[in-house]
């Protein structure tokens, strides 16, 4: 019986659909698994939400699981960024979490500081108004609380890692398919057997779900509904009419959400986050395929209103780019990573706007189930019937 196993197990042909960092995460960590792994990216690789991403990594955090899941991705980055013969860049600019009202501070402050710390993590520091605003100019102290600042923090390039992932598959043999939309997934007998594409049809033995803000209409395509909602991630690049004596690190205010960080060239990208769920302007089911190509009115008041009010540098910005991104959100804001009601039909979705940190480690996640030797440790936490 278990020479029967290995056998089939050696012929099992996996299809992931998606081609941004949750998918070529994935088929990196098949690589090197005896299946034969093909990859369908419906446009280019991270032609989705990926690109959409500041690619933001920072190593602060509440819970074991994400201590587990932000250090395996960091380590991986990190190796790639000091290898010579690999295309990664990272730039260090710390960052800050800033709470603008006392209610933030037990939770968004103090106690991940705590546990941060506790893992070893030692370069973070807790700052009070004073010596927030040292680093971030005109900053109007009257507004916030306190703030932890992460040293190490940064940002990567992520279509850059999505094509380390997927050169490092593709040089193990995984195929990768762009160009190549999935527009039917063949389900007999609740079991998976296959796909089809406009060029006809494919046999697969397991389907994974990694299709990021698609990953909703690719579950009906099996006959499972997934608990998950669109937000809309709004960016402005903007470029300060004065030139800024200093590096300005990321920095993310909460409640409210917004964030900032610099860029090359003196200028400043600005976003939100989204929180509130039931929030219909920010939040809902909306057509990937149909992402505005403009940041909307209301979150170009907000950057104005909010973020100007805090940061008068934002005021008199000159507007030189802007986009809007769909993430794809789960009730908790924690991915899903498990095996679905269909046989053969594997979820990797939801990462809720953190797909650059746990892209890594979900990917690995994935893989192992696919080969059907899961990691244990915190499989509820991923659960589709957690909801």
């Amino acid at each position: 019986m278990e020479l029967d196993w290995v056998i089939s197990a050696m012929r099992k042909k996996v299809c992931i659909i998606g081609g941004g960092i949750v998918g070529t995460s994935i088929a990196y960590h098949l690589r090197n698994e005896n299946v034969n792994c093909t990859l369908f990216e419906k446009g280019k690789l991270g032609s989705g939400t990926s690109s959409d991403s500041i690619g933001g990594f920072h190593m602060f955090f509440g819970e074991e699981w994400e201590h587990d899941f932000y250090s395996y991705g960091w380590r991986l980055y990190q190796s790639w960024a000091k290898d010579p013969t690999s295309n990664i860049s990272f730039h260090r600019t710390g960052r800050l979490t800033i709470a603008e009202t006392e209610n933030e501070v037990p939770s968004e402050v103090l106690a991940p500081a705590e546990f941060t710390r506790g893992t070893g993590h030692e370069n973070i520091s807790i700052l009070s108004p004073k010596e927030t605003a040292e680093f971030l100019l005109g900053l109007d102290i009257s507004s916030i609380t306190k703030s932890i600042y992460t040293g190490t923090a940064g940002y990567f390039d992520p279509i850059e890692l999505i094509h380390e992932f997927a050169d490092k598959a593709q040089d193990c043999g995984v195929k990768i398919m762009t160009d190549m939309e999935v527009k039917e997934i063949v389900v007999e007998k609740d079991s998976i057997q296959g796909v089809v594409t406009e060029d006809g049809e494919f046999d697969f033995d397991v389907v994974i779900n990694a299709a990021g803000p698609w990953a909703i209409k690719v579950g009906a395509m099996a006959g499972v509904e997934l608990p998950l909602v669109h937000t809309k991630g709004q960016v402005l690049v903007l470029k300060p009419k004065e030139e800024i004596d200093r590096p300005i690190p990321m920095a993310l205010f909460t409640p409210k959400g917004g964030y900032l960080r610099d860029e090359i060239g003196g200028k400043i990208i600005v976003g939100k986050q989204v929180y509130d769920l039931d929030n219909k302007l920010e939040a809902g089911f909306f057509d990937p395929d149909r992402s505005p190509s403009s940041a909307e009115p209301y979150f170009k008041e907000f950057v104005a209103r909010e973020m100007s009010s805090k940061l008068p540098f934002l005021s008199d910005g000159e507007i030189l780019d802007e986009w809007v991104g769909y993430r794809t959100v789960t009730p908790d804001f924690v991915p899903i990573i498990d095996y679905s009601p269909i046989n053969g039909f594997i979820l990797s979705v939801g990462y809720s706007g953190r797909g650059i940190i746990l892209a890594p480690m979900g990917g690995r996640m994935t893989a192992r189930m696919v080969t059907e030797k899961p990691i244990r440790r915190y499989r509820g936490k991923f659960q589709l019937d957690r909801f």
